[in-house]
């Protein structure tokens, strides 16, 4: 089931894993996006 959402996001770069909900929070989600766009 992963692997058909992976494919089905074209364009989408980037992937985050989360062990619970608090770590795919809106919040969290886009923190960790802006985390590696400053590397």
């Amino acid at each position: 089931p992963t692997d058909a959402l992976k494919k089905s996001l074209v364009g989408v770069q980037k992937y985050i894993q989360a062990t619970d909900l608090s770590e795919a929070s809106q919040e969290a989600v886009e923190e960790k996006l802006r985390a590696t766009d400053r590397q």
